[in-house]
């Protein structure tokens, strides 16, 4: 009697260990997505915290814009539902951005573009409409934050003070949210 010595695997175990590594590799997949998704939302956030105090850090520096000192300092401006804010200088020392300060980028000022399907979800706080200004004023730097009401047949803006003010991105995609939180102080935080 002769014995029979098989070697190898049988078709059904091959599929079952196949199975299981699609399995596995679908779930590390969609772990990838989601973590990278969240990294994206993180960075964005202490980039926009980063960027506010660039602009607090301008006016404490008297960093020229176009070989001038801005009297009015620096400032950012959001709006909601955008993907982008504006780091400008204050020129005509009104507190909020206007079409003046629309900024030369070789001069200091930066639009900075949020990354892909990252948004300005909300703006919170006591008289914001759809967008704030927070700006810098030399040389302690005074922190004001206001919200402007632009009117096109108007020869004037309309302003109103806030003594804080929550501005909150969010990925479209996976819904989350993070929130950076900036009052009269000067005090910039991350919320969540």
């Amino acid at each position: 009697m002769k014995k029979i010595n098989n070697k190898g695997f049988t078709l059904i175990e091959m599929l079952v260990s196949l199975g299981i590594i699609a399995l596995l590799s679908t779930m590390i997949l969609a772990n990838y997505r989601d973590s990278t998704r969240a990294n994206s939302l993180n960075l964005a956030a202490q980039q926009l915290i980063s960027d506010i105090r660039s602009a607090q850090n301008n006016t404490l520096g008297s960093t020229p814009y176009n070989n001038q000192t801005s009297q009015g300092g620096w400032g950012i401006h959001f709006e909601k539902g955008a993907n982008n804010y504006v780091i400008f200088a204050d020129l005509n020392e009104n507190k909020i951005y206007g079409p003046t300060e629309e900024g030369n980028v070789d001069y200091g000022a930066r639009n900075v573009i949020l990354p892909k399907n990252i948004i300005i979800d909300n703006i919170v706080c006591s008289t914001c409409n759809d967008n704030v200004d927070v700006t810098f004023l030399p040389p302690d730097p005074i922190t004001n934050i206001f919200s402007a009401v632009y009117n096109p047949t108007a020869t004037t803006t309309s302003s109103f003070s806030a003594t804080s003010t929550l501005v909150r991105i969010k990925d479209s995609i996976t819904g989350k949210t993070k929130t950076v939180f900036v009052n009269f102080f000067g005090l910039i935080d991350n919320e969540n």
